[in-house]
């Protein structure tokens, strides 16, 4: 039986034919339409070196004849090493017509395509055999690189015409009207005032953004719609928590779900038998919540996608709630405004890559709490790119702390908080009024009890904000 070849030995997939004939064919169509592939699909260099001059004349005012071609590459000086105009001439007298330049194009890109993927697996090979990183790493690295060339077709961006986009928000709308809850309808929060500003909850695709202070309150408020969506809503839900163990995630729930003081599940009191019986209750309740806690210390753009892409195929995932954006780690470490921006827009584009809505963590700056005032957007702390790449921007707010009441005669409850709703791209600004309990980790959506005229000077604040 003959041996299999060394991979040493094997040689890269290439087709010379298919791309000498996809430049000729770009040559003859004077580059009006030049496919969507880069350089570096091309597996002869002076392929590569000629392709990119074709790209910069299509996107030119420039007539791109023969002899546009020859005076680009001699002013770059690379005409004699990519053979001259005899090649030029000869590429283009290669083909007949245009009529083949699309499956030239897939030829060249299917052999590119497999050249990454032979480089992929050669690096995972390499990490695997003398590496240092834990195998999990190399996975994840090996996966979320997968995923990334699978997109990477070069088409993958277009699709059919905005029409059928209309269509689907027509139908969408339709079995809204019928009383049905079509796929992609918005994800309630629990807090209704917060709803009805979100348009019903939370939008598929849409990078919520939820700051506060250190200990402001803000893992608490996302436990709590975490779990409205697992329990109320049967949404499957993942979270990745970067400060607190899956033992600290479940004892919030408990005190959640069961109403018994947290520093009893804690076991710094002596719960008594009524205690444990809605304990008992609570945690027959969670045993089928579907919510899944990920375990990642040290998060990268890279775990959560793949971590993500697991959780949405396996179990459908409806929602992702990351705690914090500045406990992740990014790949750019030239400041840390730049690792914090690349962050953000990892957590976006994930959520418009799983058509889900994303609840996202963020601190604030210290210089707001110290000022002892309402947060503002330039608040969001390391990066202005998180208010850019956020759909959505509310701040978890103590008035207590702040210098000045809300509003003259308004004097706020200790236990009162704001949330407020400080951007939203397809929506109204405001302010929505919370009662917390500390012990069972419970927000409440109230009304605050004042005059009118109070009341109404507070809502003008708040949408000035």
């Amino acid at each position: 039986m003959k041996s299999q070849p060394r991979w040493s030995e094997l040689l890269p997939p290439h087709d010379l034919e298919a791309e000498a004939a996809l430049l000729g064919s770009i040559i003859l169509d004077e580059c009006r339409n030049v496919p969507d592939l880069k350089a570096q699909d091309f597996w002869k260099p002076a392929h590569a070196a000629i392709f990119d001059v074709l790209v910069e004349l299509n996107g030119s005012a420039d007539r791109a004849d023969m002899v546009h071609i020859r005076s680009r590459l001699a002013a770059k000086q690379i005409l004699a090493d990519v053979g001259g105009v005899e090649y030029l001439m000869e590429l283009a007298e290669s083909v007949p017509s245009t009529t083949s330049m699309g499956y030239y194009a897939k030829l060249v890109h299917v052999a590119s395509t497999k050249r990454k993927l032979m480089e992929l697996s050669h690096t995972a090979l390499i990490a695997a055999a003398t590496g240092g990183d834990e195998p999990l790493e190399v996975i994840e690295r090996l996966q979320a690189d997968l995923v990334s060339l699978t997109a990477d077709t070069g088409t993958h961006a277009i699709g059919p015409t905005i029409g059928a986009s209309v269509q689907q928000v027509y139908d969408r709308l339709s079995r809204l009207a019928e009383g049905d809850e079509p796929a992609g309808a918005p994800l309630p929060t629990g807090i209704p005032d917060f709803d009805r500003m979100l348009g019903g909850g939370m939008q598929p695709g849409q990078l919520i953004i939820i700051a506060a202070a250190t200990g402001g309150g803000k893992s608490a408020l996302a436990g709590q719609i975490m779990m409205h969506l697992a329990l109320k809503c049967s949404a499957p839900v993942a979270v990745f928590s970067l400060e607190m163990t899956r033992t600290q995630m479940a004892e919030r729930m408990l005190a959640f779900e069961s109403g018994v003081a947290l520093n009893i599940i804690r076991g710094q009191q002596t719960p008594d038998g009524g205690a444990f019986g809605d304990l008992a209750e609570a945690v027959g309740r969670l045993a089928e919540a579907p919510i899944h806690p990920v375990d990642h210390r040290q998060l990268t753009p890279d775990r959560l996608r793949a971590s993500a892409r697991y959780l949405c195929d396996r179990f459908g995932v409806r929602a992702i709630v990351v705690d914090y954006l500045q406990l992740m780690r990014g790949t750019r470490r030239d400041s840390r405004y730049v690792e914090v921006s690349e962050l953000s827009r990892a957590v976006k584009l994930l959520a418009l890559e799983f058509e889900v809505p994303v609840l996202c963590l963020s601190q604030l700056n210290r210089e707001s709490s110290r000022e002892n005032r309402r947060p503002r957007l330039s608040d969001l702390r390391d990066s202005g790119s998180i208010e850019q790449d956020a759909d959505v921007v509310a701040f978890l707010h103590d008035p207590n702390r702040q210098s000045e009441s809300p509003a003259p005669g308004y004097e706020p409850d200790p236990r009162d908080l704001e949330l407020i709703l400080a951007k939203q791209r397809q929506g109204p600004s405001g302010a929505v009024w919370l009662r917390f309990d500390g012990a069972t980790q419970r927000f409440k959506n109230i009304q605050m009890r004042v005059s009118p005229s109070v009341a109404d000077a507070v809502r003008q604040r708040s949408h000035r904000t």
